[in-house]
């Protein structure tokens, strides 16, 4: 059984995990499986739309298994791809907040909108989670250590817009 599915509301009482708006009976609505205790299994539903943003790869496995057509399947797969791109490190990204500290130097990344790179951090020992780490562009490449055109892999890792990456690449 997969952890993803796409089918046909049943009826018009569920909400979506996402937005928290009702999900219209008969539309399409995707399914992810929260845990499974039974062969059934509890689903989290979401729009469509929702659900391509908030779980990328579940999306494109329940439409290689839903059998019928989905209306705007290409834009759809177009917020897939673009929501993806949040998971893939190391990447550069707008800062949401000026708090964050760069890993190399220690200074922080300020302002909130400044170009920044995210990176995979070791996991805490005592813990066992693995935080994201934050780097001044101008200390990437040499705290990454990055094999081969680093420049070329971090750019190709964001979603930046025409202008953010011109910054992107003269600083790098």
């Amino acid at each position: 059984m997969s952890d993803s599915k796409i089918e046909a509301a049943k009826t018009g009482r569920s909400k979506c995990r996402s937005c928290r708006e009702s999900i219209e009976k008969d539309s399409l609505r995707m399914g992810v499986i929260s845990f499974q205790f039974d062969s059934d299994g509890s689903w989290s539903w979401f729009h469509l739309k929702c659900g391509a943003a908030l779980h990328p790869e579940s999306f494109e496995a329940a439409v290689g298994e839903y059998p019928g057509d989905i209306p705007d399947i290409d834009a759809l797969r177009a917020d897939a791809k673009k929501a993806a791109r949040k998971f893939l490190t190391p990447r550069i990204e707008a800062a949401p907040s000026g708090r964050a500290a760069c890993q190399e130097c220690s200074e922080k990344i300020a302002p909130k909108g400044t170009l920044r790179v995210v990176f995979d951090r070791d996991p805490d020992p005592d813990t066992g989670m693995a935080r994201p780490g934050y780097l001044h562009l101008k200390c990437a490449l040499t705290h990454l250590a990055l094999e081969g055109d680093g420049k070329a892999l971090l750019l190709a890792n964001s979603d930046l817009d025409d202008q953010q990456r011109a910054t992107a690449d003269a600083e790098l």
